[in-house]
């Protein structure tokens, strides 16, 4: 089984990978429950099963629901960690997530926790909200059923006292793919008392953190086109680079087809564009993308403006703005530039600026 271990950055990298397997198993209502496992505060095990209900303010903490009279109220204030296993059968994929938790009641000042409580309690049904009404969990059921028939209340009402949010911050993600025969370790924080995990990760593994910031190494080819267009190793050095990124952006094109980030590719509407642009695995070959054409664009800007024999000072208006704008740069070179200046009667040598 290949097995593999990332540090997660601010922004996890995991999510996608579990919407992605959400979105699969849809049409299974069981989709949505997961297994959450804490401890007693005699030191016992616990475990149940629970209803995902998000993710809190779109960030990257997992949210369900309890009631503040359940016993994992107790149990979260003795040890606030938690784990989850989540088991989806039609990709045949489990996640299993591992963090702190923290128990959104009715006192909790954190306006932002008091939000996502709020909204987790207008999602729920009218009989999921009925249940907070219901009799002491764990005590022992009567023969009068009309106690669990209370009328239900709605959207609209105020929150009830017993309706608690449950948030997992989660600190270790464990995605094992069966299909593929792959495990993968992302972990927010290195155990202190177990410092081979770190020394498992390869040390040529770039996070895409790295590998974003690398990209900068395309600005030696923008420099030599605003300060050296005439030298004859300019143009080759600029095509190599930006074949180079290409080759980069095809590699990361094929990376996320493979992982299957294609099923949410749809190129012909908005909210298709609008939902790619938002997959962390699309921001580098998005990145890459405009590297490329923009430092093409700005090689064929110089080429032209040699052919024209435009001053080299005039270039570096458009050269940065091709660089930092793309298009504003082109449009400065065509209509504010480029028709004061006609062709040389004498054309450059061929090859010479290539």
């Amino acid at each position: 089984m290949q097995r593999s271990i990332t540090k997660m950055a601010s922004a996890a990298p995991w999510k996608e990978s579990l919407q992605r397997a959400l979105k699969k198993n849809a049409a299974s209502r069981d989709s949505r429950y997961v297994q959450l496992a804490t401890v007693r505060p005699d030191g016992r095990p616990a475990n149940r099963t629970i209803v995902y209900r998000g993710f809190l303010a779109e960030g990257d903490t997992l949210t369900f629901v309890t009631d503040s009279r359940s016993r994992k109220i107790a149990e979260v204030a003795a040890c606030p960690w938690g784990e989850v296993a989540w088991y989806f059968p039609n990709t045949r994929e489990q996640f299993r997530i591992l963090g702190q938790l923290t128990i959104v009641d009715s006192q909790t000042q954190d306006a932002a926790l008091q939000k996502g409580r709020l909204v987790a309690w207008k999602n729920m049904s009218d009989s999921g909200r009925q249940q907070f009404l219901w009799p002491q969990p764990g005590e022992q059921r009567g023969d009068d059923d009309s106690i669990f028939k209370p009328d239900p209340p709605t959207s609209q009402d105020p929150v009830l006292d017993t309706f608690c949010l449950v948030c997992l911050a989660a600190e270790e993600v464990d995605h094992l793919q069966l299909p593929k025969n792959q495990r993968r370790l992302y972990v927010l924080k290195p155990p202190a008392a177990e410092g081979s995990v770190g020394s498992q990760e390869p040390a040529a593994q770039w996070s895409t953190e790295n590998l974003f910031t690398s990209l900068n190494c395309c600005l030696p080819a923008w420099l030599l086109l605003l300060l050296a267009p005439r030298w004859r190793f300019t143009m080759p050095l600029v095509c190599i680079t930006a074949s180079l990124y290409a080759a980069l952006y095809v590699a990361l094109i094929a990376h996320t087809i493979m992982e299957g980030g294609s099923e949410k590719i749809d190129m012909f509407s908005f909210d298709g564009v609008a939902r790619l642009l938002s997959m962390r695995s699309a921001v580098l070959p998005a990145w890459v993308h405009y590297i490329v054409f923009d430092l093409w664009t700005a090689r064929w800007e110089v080429l032209d403006s040699l052919d024209r024999g435009v001053p080299q000072i005039l270039m570096a208006l458009p050269i940065f703005f091709t660089c930092m704008l793309g298009p504003a740069g082109l449009l400065i070179y065509l209509y504010a530039i480029r028709p004061w200046f006609a062709p040389l009667a004498t054309p450059r040598v061929a090859g010479k600026y290539e």
